[in-house]
C-alpha cells in the first residue's frame, strides 16, 4: 500500500472514531451529580393556613428494616410457581404484600441499585459502568440514613461498597463476576446474616444475595439448580420474619422486611434488555399491613428510594422522581400518608422544576385546597381529593423530566457529517477516483479537522455546512454515484444497499439475525452456482449453516424457542452434549492444525501441544460440570485446568518463534507475513475454543471450512471481501449473539480467575462476543497473503477500505435513524443496545486495520532491510 493510500485510510479510521465518539456524547445524556442534598429544613410546615408539624407527622416507623435484594429476582419466580411456599403463604395470609415494580433498560445491577437508592433514572451508559463502579455522588437513601444515626450493615454484591465505602457499620462484598459459583457466594451472605440476628446494634440491613443470577447465566431460568436457589431464599425469608416475630414479643419493636430484585431475568437466562421477564420484578413487603389495593397498579423501580425514605423518617432523595402513592405507604396513619405524598409533590415541584406548568399548578394548588378542607373538616372525599390531586403532580413532573433528557442534535448531526466524508473518502479509495486526488485528500483533512476543532469549540454549525458543501462537490464532480463498486455486480450491491435499509424496521433490527442468515447462503449460492464445477461444494455447506443456526435461538420473538443448545444443556443430555463436543473439539484441533503455515508436514512438538490444549479445554468443561468424562473426575471450579491451558499456550506461541527463528535460516518460500498470521490465527481458535460453551465448540472449525471453501473457489476478490465480511456477521448471530445486551455472556470473562481484573475480563468478553468477525478477517488477510504469493494477483491495498464501507455504511444510515426515530417508543430497547453494537464493531474494524496496516508496514521494512 502506497504512503499516500495509507494515510488516507488511517485519516478514514480517525474520522469514524472520533463521530463515534461525537455521536455517543450527544446521544447519551450524561447526568452530573446535582450537588444537591436534601434536608430535614425542606420538610413543608404548613399547607395553605393550616401549621404542620413535620417532626410528627414524618418519622421513623420500623425499630429494624432488611432491605434484600435477590439478584435477577423476576416476578413470576414468586407468582408462578410454589417454590417459595412460605412467602406465598404469607402473602395469601395477609401478613405481606407485594407489587409488580418496573425497572428501566439497561437492566444490569449498577443502574438498577442506583435507581432504588436515588429514585432516578441513571443513563444508558451505566451498563458500561457496571464493571468498574465508582462512588455514588447523588443524594441517596443511603447517605440520608447514616446522616440521621441509622446503624447499617451490609452483605453481598460488593457494588454497594464500591460506591458506598464508608457507609456501612460492618460489612463483607462478594464479586457478582464469577458466575459460575452458585452456592458459596450466598452461604456467606447468610453466615454473616445468622451473626447480626443475635446482635441489636443495627437499624437498617442491606442483603444482595448473587446465587440466583450466576444460575440464571449459565443455567436459564429454568434450570435444574434454580428450584433448590429459590427453597433457599424462601428460607432466609422465613428466618428474618421469625426474627422479627421474636424482636416484637421480646421489647414491641416492628420490623421490616422489603424483598425485590435488582433486575429480572430473559427467558434465555440473561439480562440487560427490555422483555418483560427482565424488566418486571416483585417488591415484597412482609411483616405489615397493607391496603387492599397496594398492589393494583405497577410501580417503577425508582418509587422505592421516597417510599423507603418515608418508612425510615429520613428526607427523600433531592434528585428523586420517584411517586408515592398513599397505598404503598405500609404501617402510616392517614394524616402521615397524606403529609408524605404532599411533601414529595412539593419537594418535586421546588426541585426538580425550573419552573411548573400551568396543569401542574392548578393540580397542585387544588391538592393544597382538599388537604386544607379535609384538616378542617375531617372529610374523607376532601382527603382523596387531595391525594389523587398531589399524585398528578408527581406523574406530570417525573413525565417532564423524562422528556427533557433531550439528546444534543447538533453533536449528533456533527458526527453523522464527519461519518459522512469518511464514506466519501472511502468511495473515492473503491473507485479509483483520481482527479486531483491528492488535493483533495489535504482538503478534506483540513476541513474534517476544522470541524472536529469547531465542534470543541462551539462552532460546528460552520464547520458541517463546510464539511456537506465540499462532500457534495467531490460528489457532483466525479462518478462516484454510478461508479461505486465498479468490481462488482449489482446483485452485490443490492444486498449491500439492502442491508441498512432494513433498519428502517424496529422488528428488523430485533431480528437482524435473519438478514445475516439468509444473504449469506443466498451470496454462496449465487457465487458458486456461476462455475458447474462449485456446486458440488454448495451442498455440504449450506447444510452446515442449518445445522449451525439450530445450535441457538437468537433475537427477541422467537429467542424463547427451544434449540440444540437448549437440549444439550439438560442434565439428562449429558452424554449426548460430551460426545458433541468431544466431534467438535476433534474437528477444532484439525482445523487448527490445517491454519498452520506448515500444515503439509506433521510437526509432532506442534500436534502435541495442539492435543494438549484441547484436552485441557475439555477437562474444564468437565471440571465445571458441563460435559462428561468416563472415569471419576473432581467438580471444580476449573481454575488448575485454565491455567494449564494458558501454560501450553505460552509453550507453543514461544516454540512457534523458535521455530520460525530456525526456519529463517533455510530456504522456504513462505513469506515472514503468512508464518506470523498463521500463529495469530492458530492461538486465536485454541482460545475461542476455551470461551465457547460446549455446544459452541464446533462454529469455530466451521467458519475455518467456509473460508477454505470460498478461498479455493472465489476467484473475484471483491467478492470474496464481501463473502468474508457476511460471513464473520452471520457467524456473531450463528453462536446466540443477538441486538440485544442480554445475549452478551458474561461468564467467559472471569475463566481461569481467582479474583475480578476488569481488563482480563474486558479482554475475554470481548474476544468471545467478537471471535468470529475477528476470525472472518484474519481468515481473508491470510487467503489475500496466499494469492499474493503464489500467483502475485492479489492486493492487499483494497480489503481494509472494504471493510471499513461495509461497516460504516449501515452506521451512518443508523445514526441518520436515530435522529429522525429519537423519540420513538422503542428508542431505548431497541435502536439504542444496537447502537452500542454498532459503536464496539466499528472500533473493532478500525483497530483490525491499524494493526493490518502497521503489521504490513513492519514486514515491507523487515523485508527492504
Amino acid at each position: 500500500m502506497s504512503n499516500s493510500r495509507r494515510t488516507s485510510v488511517y485519516y478514514v479510521c480517525f474520522l469514524q472514531l472520533v463521530a463515534c465518539a461525537v455521536f455517543l456524547n450527544g446521544f447519551f445524556p450524561y447526568k452530573p451529580p446535582l450537588g444537591v442534598f436534601s434536608t430535614t429544613e425542606d420538610l413543608p410546615s404548613s399547607v395553605g393556613k393550616n401549621r404542620l408539624n413535620g417532626k410528627q407527622l414524618y418519622r421513623r416507623h420500623y425499630s429494624k428494616v432488611v432491605v434484600m435484594v435477590i439478584d435477577a429476582f423476576r416476578l413470576d419466580f414468586i407468582t408462578g410457581s410454589d417454590r417459595m411456599p412460605f412467602l406465598k403463604e404469607l402473602l395469601e395470609d395477609g401478613q405481606s404484600c407485594m407489587v409488580s415494580a418496573k425497572a428501566e433498560v439497561p437492566t444490569v445491577t449498577l443502574p438498577r441499585i442506583k435507581a432504588i437508592v436515588t429514585g432516578t433514572v441513571p443513563g444508558f451508559l451505566d451498563v458500561i459502568f457496571n464493571f468498574g463502579s465508582s462512588i455514588m455522588k447523588d443524594d441517596n437513601i443511603i447517605y440520608q440514613a447514616s446522616k440521621h444515626g441509622y446503624n447499617m450493615v451490609f452483605y453481598g454484591d460488593d457494588t454497594w461498597l464500591r460506591l458506598f465505602p464508608k457507609a456501612f457499620k460492618r460489612f463483607e462484598g462478594t464479586s457478582s463476576f464469577f458466575v459460575n459459583d452458585f452456592y458459596q457466594v450466598d452461604i456467606n451472605v447468610t453466615r454473616n446474616l445468622n451473626e447480626e440476628l443475635q446482635r441489636s446494634d443495627w437499624d437498617l440491613m442491606i442483603l444482595h444475595y448473587l446465587g440466583l443470577d450466576h444460575i440464571g447465566h449459565v443455567e436459564g431460568p429454568y434450570g435444574p439448580s434454580v428450584t433448590a436457589k429459590l427453597e433457599e431464599m424462601d428460607s432466609i425469608v422465613r428466618k428474618i420474619y421469625h426474627y422479627f416475630n421474636k424482636l416484637k414479643e421480646a421489647n414491641g419493636g416492628e420490623g421490616l422486611l422489603v424483598l425485590t430484585g435488582d433486575h429480572g431475568m430473559k427467558n434465555s437466562g440473561g439480562h440487560g434488555g427490555s422483555s418483560y421477564e427482565e424488566v418486571t420484578v416483585p417488591v415484597v413487603f412482609i411483616n405489615s399491613n397493607c391496603s387492599s389495593e397496594f398492589g393494583d397498579q405497577a410501580i417503577q423501580q425508582g418509587d422505592l428510594a421516597p417510599i423507603l425514605s418515608a418508612l425510615l423518617g429520613i428526607p427523600i432523595p433531592a434528585g428523586s422522581s420517584g411517586i408515592i402513592n398513599p397505598k404503598r405507604l405500609v404501617g402510616l396513619n392517614p394524616s402521615e400518608s397524606l403529609y408524605v405524598v404532599y411533601y414529595n409533590a412539593l419537594r418535586m415541584k421546588n426541585f426538580l422544576l425550573s419552573s411548573a406548568s400551568r396543569e401542574v399548578e392548578d393540580d397542585f394548588n387544588n391538592g393544597v385546597f382538599h388537604y386544607s378542607s379535609w384538616i378542617e373538616e375531617n372529610h374523607s372525599h376532601n382527603w382523596n381529593q387531595a391525594a389523587q390531586s398531589f399524585i398528578r403532580v408527581q406523574e406530570k413532573i417525573a413525565a417532564s423530566i423524562e422528556r427533557s433528557n433531550k439528546t444534543n442534535i447538533l453533536s449528533l448531526v456533527s458526527s453523522i457529517t464527519l461519518l459522512f466524508q469518511a464514506l466519501v473518502l472511502l468511495f473515492t479509495e473503491q473507485s479509483n477516483y483520481s482527479d486531483a486526488w491528492t488535493s483533495t485528500k489535504l482538503i478534506a483533512c483540513v476541513v474534517g479537522l476544522f470541524c472536529i476543532a469547531s465542534w470543541l469549540t462551539n462552532f460546528s454549525g460552520l464547520a458541517v455546512i463546510l464539511l456537506v458543501l465540499f462532500n457534495l462537490r467531490i460528489l457532483m464532480k466525479s462518478n462516484l454515484l454510478t461508479g461505486i463498486f465498479y468490481r462488482a455486480d449489482r446483485f452485490f450491491c443490492s444486498l449491500i444497499i439492502l442491508h441498512p435499509l432494513s433498519y428502517l424496521s424496529t422488528s428488523f433490527v430485533e431480528e437482524e439475525h435473519f438478514y445475516w442468515y439468509f444473504t449469506f447462503a443466498t451470496l454462496l449460492a449465487y457465487t458458486m452456482f456461476k462455475d458447474k464445477n462449485n456446486r458440488k461444494s454448495l451442498l455440504p455447506l449450506l447444510f452446515l449453516q442449518r445445522l449451525l443456526r439450530n445450535l441457538n435461538q437468537t433475537g427477541d420473538k422467537w429467542a424463547n424457542l427451544p434449540d440444540l443448545g437448549d437440549w444439550f444443556s439438560l442434565p439428562e443430555n449429558k452424554l449426548y452434549i460430551t460426545y458433541f463436543y468431544f466431534i467438535g473439539l476433534v474437528f477444532g484441533m484439525f482445523a487448527n492444525w490445517k491454519c498452520s503455515w506448515q500444515n503439509d508436514t506433521i510437526i509432532t512438538s506442534e500436534v502435541i501441544l495442539i492435543i494438549a490444549q484441547g484436552v485441557t479445554t475439555y477437562l474444564y468443561n468437565t471440571a465445571i460440570g458441563r460435559v462428561s468424562v468416563f472415569y471419576d473426575y473432581d467438580k471444580s471450579s476449573g481454575l488448575w485446568e485454565v491455567q494449564c491451558f494458558w501454560i501450553l499456550t505460552a509453550i507453543r506461541t514461544f516454540m512457534a518463534v523458535i521455530q520460525f527463528r530456525r526456519v529463517k535460516t533455510y530456504t522456504t518460500n513462505v513469506p515472514t507475513s503468512i508464518r506470523i498470521l498463521s500463529i495469530i490465527i492458530q492461538l486465536h481458535l485454541s482460545v475461542i475454543g476455551l470461551l465457547m460453551k460446549p455446544h459452541n465448540v464446533i462454529i469455530g472449525p466451521s467458519m475455518v471450512l467456509f473460508s477454505y471453501v470460498l478461498g479455493s473457489k472465489v476467484k473475484e476478490q471483491w467478492q470474496l471481501e464481501v463473502l468474508h465480511y457476511w460471513m464473520g456477521m452471520c457467524f456473531f448471530f450463528l453462536m446466540g449473539n443477538s441486538n440485544n445486551i442480554a445475549s452478551i455472556d458474561v461468564t467467559v470473562g472471569f475463566i481461569g480467575l481467582e479474583q475480578f481484573n476488569i481488563l482480563w475480563a474486558g479482554l475475554f468478553i470481548i474476544l468471545h462476543t467478537y471471535a468470529f468477525p475477528i476470525l472472518a478477517y484474519l481468515l481473508l488477510t491470510k487467503e489475500l497473503l496466499n494469492r499474493k504469493n503464489m500467483k502475485g494477483s492479489a492486493s492487499l491495498d483494497g480489503y481494509a477500505t472494504t471493510y471499513l464501507l461495509l461497516n460504516g455504511l449501515p452506521l451512518l444510515v443508523f445514526m441518520i435513524l436515530i435522529i429522525v426515530q429519537r423519540e420513538h417508543l422503542f428508542i431505548w430497547t431497541v435502536f439504542s443496545p444496537k447502537l452500542l453494537y454498532l459503536m464496539c464493531q466499528t472500533v473493532l474494524i478500525v483497530v483490525l486495520t491499524l494493526i493490518r496496516g502497521l503489521f504490513f508496514s513492519a514486514m515491507t521494512e523487515s523485508s527492504n532491510s
